[in-house]
């Protein structure tokens, strides 16, 4: 199992966790917010904003339309920390 321990500028302290199946995300505000698995996962992750700001968006639906989900804002400098994790979950959705 593997865990993300993130400071995202827009929710807080989150933590992500990852069986190779299931993604859960946990936050500081809303405690357990959301789970879902591989077989109907789409990870995309966008480019950082003029602020530096990366858009990581985990949803039930491609091209980042609802289908719910959710999303993690990434700070570019902490990106090298984060990257490996939404590689993982990424390529347990492709398989």
């Amino acid at each position: 199992m593997s865990d993300l321990v993130h400071d995202d500028p827009v929710q807080g302290p989150v933590i992500m966790t990852f069986d190779g199946r299931v993604l859960e995300l946990f936050t500081e505000r809303l405690a357990s917010t959301t789970r879902m698995i591989t077989g109907m996962l789409y990870v995309e992750v966008g480019d950082p904003n003029r602020k530096g700001v990366r858009e990581v968006a985990f949803s039930c639906a491609p091209g980042r339309r609802s289908g719910g989900g959710c999303r993690l804002w990434v700070q570019e400098e902490r990106w090298p920390a984060v990257e490996p994790f939404v590689r993982e979950v990424a390529a347990a959705v492709a398989r």
